[in-house]
């Protein structure tokens, strides 16, 4: 084992001579690597390089090896990714070449015997469609290709790939509808592993269906396991843990090692439509559900109720009706709650734990009322203060009749005993 990460090394990266079965060079400033890498890691499954400053094209090269973790993240590599790392590499379980410049096409044959468990390509210029043999990668876990120009439709196809627990495809230019329209293709885009979807910022429309959403068996159903967060082992189990950077709570948060437990749902910023299926509240799990910013109609479906786990809710910017469900009110872990810019109406509820949220988390609502808001409901029913000083004006109100209707009584004898009974008299 050779461990120089997180130094200030430059230059070229050495080599033992005698290769090592990992290698990690991780978090330096090394520039390039040796022309001869190729018969310097016959021995080697573990190889990463992440976060220094190399550069030009990912040298083919360790296509030849029997690397097994390889990690060329956060680098300046650019080019196309070589189609022999992910067409003819039988070994290679995870590879990451995240923030790079890499562009091009994926590779579009990649091999039946794929043993690939972790994908990381997010966050380059890559183009094109998904490739369709990524089907045959049986073994994949976490596929991230956020941040991209992929041009597709959403990947039903992947229901092919029984262990898939983490799909990211974020900013890129996927279009059309996310769950099948028709009943007999439901069947074919079941994700019953899938924990974490990230989909926001996409050119997505149509609208969500309740069938495709109840077949999230993993966000229902607690999964027993024996580690807490993603990872994969390699030489004399050294661990190798995926990260993923994911908009949590308004904020994107880097998560360096993704926790088992954590369910996420992000279809925000694209044009989905209809209403919020009811079916949602079904994904008893689910801590962070995003669909702001879409042209969702309707109301917020009473079923969030059962939402337990839920720790951020965010609709915002859709066209939402109705009043807030007073159920809502019960999500105690709910810490984050964004219903702004919608149309509902009628008053917020209220709990001790809903009176936690500000202004920002209502407003653009004109029809909502209540304290939340600093604006009271019209059918409110006035504080006692209120109310004795309105007795108070009612008293003082029927004085003053009483008193004017008793002088102008007074006045009117007064007039009779004076003028008209002399009057009378004499005539």
């Amino acid at each position: 084992m050779l461990d120089l990460s997180f130094n200030m090394f430059e230059g070229i990266i050495p080599l033992p001579q005698y290769s090592g079965e990992m290698l990690d060079y991780s978090s330096n400033c090394f520039s390039s690597m040796p022309p001869n890498i190729s018969t310097q890691l016959e021995d080697t499954s573990y190889f990463k390089a992440s976060s220094n400053k190399l550069s030009g094209n990912i040298p083919p090269y360790f296509c030849s090896t029997e690397l097994t973790i390889l990690d060329l993240s956060y680098n300046n590599l650019s080019g196309s990714i070589p189609s022999c790392l992910m067409e003819d590499n039988n070994a290679l379980q995870v590879l990451n070449l995240k923030e790079n410049q890499l562009s091009g096409q994926l590779p579009h044959n990649i091999n039946e015997s794929c043993k690939f468990e972790a994908l990381d390509l997010s966050d380059n210029q890559i183009e094109g469609q998904l490739p369709r043999s990524l089907a045959s990668c049986k073994y994949l876990e976490a596929l991230d290709i956020g941040h991209n120009q992929i041009s597709d439709s959403f990947p039903c196809w992947m229901t092919a790939l029984p262990g898939l627990e983490v799909l990211v495809l974020k900013s890129n230019k996927l279009f059309g509808q996310v769950s099948p329209s028709i009943d007999y293709e439901k069947s074919t885009c079941e994700f019953p592993r899938l924990r974490i979807l990230d989909l926001a910022s996409n050119n997505l429309s149509g609208t969500l269906t309740e069938g495709w959403f109840i077949r999230l068996k993993s966000m229902m159903v607690e999964v027993v396991n024996e580690t807490s967060v993603m990872e994969y082992n390699s030489y004399q189990n050294q661990v190798y843990q995926v990260n993923t950077v994911l908009r949590y709570k308004g904020y994107a948060v880097s998560f360096t090692k993704i926790l088992i437990t954590l369910v996420f749902i992000d279809v925000s910023n694209n044009a989905i439509h209809g209403s919020i299926p009811g079916a949602i509240g079904e994904l008893v799990l689910l801590q962070v559900l995003n669909m702001s910013h879409n042209s969702f109609t309707g109301p917020i479906p009473s079923q969030f109720v059962y939402l337990h786990q839920l720790e951020s809710l965010d609709i915002s910017s859709n066209g939402i009706l109705g009043e807030i469900p007073q159920e809502i009110s019960s999500l105690d872990f709910l810490t984050t709650l964004n219903l702004s810019n919608n149309m509902l109406e009628g008053r917020i509820p209220e709990s001790p734990h809903f009176s936690t949220f500000d202004n920002s988390s209502f407003m653009g609502n004109t029809g909502l009322c209540g304290p939340s808001l600093s604006k009271q409901c019209s059918n409110e029913t006035p504080p006692s203060s209120a109310l004795h000083n309105s007795k108070e004006k009612s008293a003082d109100v029927m004085l003053f009749l009483f008193v004017g209707l008793g002088l102008g009584v007074g006045f009117a004898v007064a007039i009779v005993v004076i003028w008209v009974l002399p009057l009378r008299k004499k005539s």
